[in-house]
């Protein structure tokens, strides 16, 4: 099973198991989005992931050491942290690494639409991240 890359840059990934055999007749569609950081800022604008669930980050080759926060939305206006329903906040990685890339935790952010993403301080050049998203059924 190969992966292709669509005219839109989605990325198609047949589901399958260890042995490649396909375990869902569907495909999923993967869609890398590139989100800047501008220089002088420390968060990015609102994302509206719409029909879409967040499963993934790729940082910037380079990154101003800080931490990086996943904010949620349900209105595209009021922002909150995200936290499991331990009480754990999902949406922070401590401490990035520069060009490395991340698996977010999908079931803590199925219920919000919007999302951002803040540093805790500001970025010395344009930074973007990329996106990694699922279509939900």
């Amino acid at each position: 099973m190969s992966n292709h890359r669509t005219p839109q840059n989605q990325f198609v990934y047949p589901l399958a198991d260890n042995d490649g055999r396909s375990i869902i007749t569907s495909e999923a569609i993967r869609s890398v989005i590139e989100v800047p950081i501008l220089a002088g800022n420390s968060v990015t604008s609102n994302l509206d992931l719409g029909n879409n669930s967040l499963i993934g980050i790729a940082m910037p080759a380079a990154w101003t050491a800080a931490a990086l926060t996943i904010e949620v939305s349900e209105d595209g206006s009021t922002w909150r942290t995200a936290y499991d329903s331990s009480g754990v906040a999902t949406g922070v990685i401590s401490s990035p690494v520069a060009g490395a890339a991340y698996a977010v935790d999908v079931q803590a952010l199925l219920p919000w639409r919007y999302v951002r993403f803040r540093s805790s301080t500001t970025q010395a050049a344009q930074r973007l991240l990329e996106i990694v998203t699922r279509a939900l059924a």
